[in-house]
């Protein structure tokens, strides 16, 4: 491969380490570390993560950790110029895919977010206000008496516009807002 073409992936493969690496500050600070010392343990922790690994057909690799150690290099532009160089094709594809690397691991860490469960206590509440509650609660008397609802198509259709602003509620729990904040009853 030439020189030029190896430095081009060494550079696109070191800013994709540099967000995937800036992510870990993040991910410890929406954890909940604070203090330098609970940051390290998040570090510590990301360290288990197994590390991407660039083979090159001799079977010698070259590790790329998500923290701690910087990769090693000098190794990986070594094994870039040993390996053949890509047609125009394939250096334009695998330069996209370096560069949309960390997007992609955003995506997976979305994904992977969305399947660990809550904190003790359940999914945390969208309207977590007694002003959040009391207007939804309006919105249904205004479906209600404006558009000349049943209760029940009332809360349906405040549902479905709250569920459109990405508040996910039950009917069930909609219903009681009503009664409490509309209708007094506890």
């Amino acid at each position: 491969m030439k020189e030029t073409t190896a430095d081009e992936f060494i550079e696109a493969i070191k800013e994709a380490v540099d967000v995937i690496r800036s992510v870990v500050g993040k991910i410890a600070k929406a954890a909940g570390a604070v203090t330098a010392k609970e940051r390290r343990a998040v570090e510590e922790g990301m360290k288990l993560v197994q590390p991407v690994v660039i083979r090159d057909a001799d079977g010698r690799s070259v590790p790329i950790p998500l923290v701690g150690s910087e990769p090693d290099w000098a190794k990986l532009r070594e094994i870039l110029l040993k390996g053949p160089e890509p047609s125009r094709g394939q250096r334009r594809i695998m330069l996209k895919e370096f560069k949309s690397a960390p997007h992609f691991f955003r995506k997976s860490l979305s994904v992977t977010a969305r399947q660990i469960p809550h904190a003790r206590g359940g999914h945390p509440f969208k309207l977590n206000t007694p002003q959040k509650r009391l207007a939804a609660a309006k919105r249904v008397d205004r479906h209600r008496v404006k558009e000349h609802m049943g209760l029940s198509e009332a809360i349906a259709k405040a549902q479905r516009e709250l569920s459109n602003e990405g508040i996910a509620i039950s009917t069930k729990t909609l219903r009681r807002y009503y009664n409490e904040y509309v209708l007094g009853k506890p």
